[in-house]
C-alpha cells in the first residue's frame, strides 16, 4: 500500500495578492518536493475553527508562512505553530517584517521587482522546505529550555498552552512599537498574565464564567483558552484559591 503523502501547512492572509501565490507558487512548490499542501481557509468544517488549525498544523510535517505584512491571523497560527514544534519557513517581501525573535529562523525574502521573481521564488521555496525537512530540529523556536514551562504532572493540552502563551506574548512584545495611532494598550489583547488578572478581578466581583470568558475574547483572547482559563480559575476559587 502506498504511503499517503505527508501535509504542509501554509499560513497566509486570505486576500490578494496572497491567494493567487497560494494557487501558483505555494501550491505548486510543495507538491513538487512531494507534500500535500494544507490551508486553514479550504479546510474548515463545522465546529471549533481554533481546534480545526491546531489539528491541521499538528498533522503537518513543516509549516510555510507569508509575514510580508502585520496580520493578526497569520501571527496567532504561526504561534500555534510554534507551540506545537513545528518547523517553520517563513516567506516575506520585507525582512523588518518579521518579528526580532523569529529573525534567527529560516526565512526566504523575494523582490517583486525582479523579472523571474515568481520563478525564484517557487525553487527557494522548495530548496528550502526540503533542507528544514532534511534537519526539521534548525527551525523550530522553542528549544529544549521550554520544556521547563510543563512539569511532570501536567498534561500535554496545558503544555501546548503554555508554550503558545509565550510564543504569542513574545510576538506581542515585537509587535507594540508598530501600534497604529490611537491605540490603547489597555484595550489590546494583553499578554496571557493580563487577561488571567483580569479574569480573576471578574470571578472575585461575582461575574458568571460566561461572562468573564465574553469579557476575555473581547480583549482578543481564543475562546478555549478564555475558557480553560475561568474553568481553571473558578475551580480554584479564583486568585486565593
Amino acid at each position: 500500500m502506498v504511503a499517503p503523502p505527508r501535509t504542509a501547512f501554509v499560513i497566509s492572509p486570505f486576500e490578494e495578492p496572497y491567494n493567487s501565490y497560494w494557487t501558483d507558487l505555494f501550491r505548486p512548490a510543495l507538491v513538487e518536493v512531494g507534500l500535500s499542501p494544507k490551508r486553514g481557509d479550504s479546510m474548515f468544517r463545522a465546529g471549533n475553527v481554533v481546534r480545526q488549525i491546531w489539528e491541521l498544523i499538528s498533522e503537518s510535517v513543516v509549516v510555510l508562512a507569508e509575514v510580508s505584512e502585520e496580520n493578526a491571523n497569520v501571527y496567532y497560527e504561526l504561534g500555534l505553530a510554534h507551540a506545537i514544534g513545528k518547523p517553520c519557513v517563513l516567506v516575506t517581501r520585507d525582512a523588518s517584517s518579521i518579528p526580532f525573535d523569529l529573525r534567527s529562523q529560516r526565512h526566504i525574502i523575494y523582490n517583486t521587482q525582479r523579472v523571474r521573481w515568481s520563478e525564484e521564488l517557487l525553487a527557494d521555496i522548495a530548496r528550502s522546505v526540503e533542507e528544514t525537512l532534511a534537519a526539521p530540529e534548525l527551525s523550530t523556536v522553542f528549544p529544549q529550555h521550554v520544556r521547563g514551562l510543563v512539569d511532570d504532572d501536567q498534561s500535554v493540552t496545558t503544555a501546548h498552552l503554555r508554550m503558545l502563551q509565550a510564543s504569542v506574548d513574545s510576538l506581542r512584545r515585537q509587535l507594540e512599537p508598530a501600534a497604529p495611532p490611537g491605540y490603547q494598550a489597555d484595550q489590546g489583547l494583553g499578554t496571557a498574565d493580563e487577561l488571567r488578572s483580569l479574569a480573576e478581578d471578574l470571578i472575585e466581583s461575582g461575574f458568571g464564567s460566561e461572562s468573564v470568558v465574553e469579557a476575555l475574547r473581547a480583549r482578543g483572547a481564543p475562546h478555549v483558552w478564555a475558557s480553560e482559563i475561568v474553568r481553571e480559575l473558578s475551580a480554584g476559587g479564583g486568585r486565593h484559591g
